[in-house]
């Protein structure tokens, strides 16, 4: 079986820093599309839905994009949960918390992961998502030390890292005057 193949067979985590580049457009964004469009649809669990819709309305907050952008960017993201893109999935969440405590204890002191990053990994193990897709460095350390297999490799992280990219730019072309603003767009 082809990697694409196997790719379509199965249901990836897709961290909601990768999630929010697909509709804020930053140097980085192409990059996080081609990883995430890999699949037919991606699980959002409320976690991430949070997030990604937190992150949109901060980034109008600090003026990073106007709220004409960030109602556009809703509008792309609800579109995604009609098409069937992103299906929403509850996990469950006894479980979640019971990974994430374990995590916290094995992994934390060595790689300084927040308690947020502890959730996404414990979600995705959860789940038994395969791949975990992520560019925070700190859940793809927790990941790799659970012998998760993460996506993307190195070489491509640090294309769609946006703490290491910085500016972001507002992904459609149809609202005219799309500003650009300084920071990343690390969701949370």
């Amino acid at each position: 079986m082809s990697e694409q193949a196997a790719l379509t067979r199965t249901s990836a985590y897709v961290d909601s820093g990768v999630l929010i580049k697909l509709y804020v457009r930053e140097p980085n964004s192409a990059a996080a599309a081609q990883l995430v469009t890999a699949f037919p649809s991606v699980k959002l669990y409320p976690f991430q839905e949070l997030e990604v819709r937190n992150t949109l309305r901060a980034l109008a907050g600090r003026t990073i994009i106007t709220a004409a952008q960030r109602a556009v960017a809703e509008h792309e993201f609800e579109r995604d949960l009609i098409l069937g893109r992103l299906r929403r999935a509850v996990p469950d969440w006894r479980q979640v918390f019971q990974v994430a405590l374990r995590l916290s204890m094995d992994h934390t002191a060595a790689t300084l992961a927040r308690s947020l990053d502890i959730l996404h990994v414990a979600i995705a193990i959860a789940e038994q998502a395969d791949p975990f897709i992520t560019a925070d460095r700190r859940q793809l350390e927790v990941a790799r030390r659970e012998v998760l297999r993460c996506m993307p490799k190195a070489e491509v992280r640090s294309r769609i890292d946006g703490t290491e990219c910085g500016t972001a730019v507002f992904r459609s072309e149809r609202v005219p005057g799309a500003e650009r603003g300084n920071g990343g767009t690390e969701a949370g």
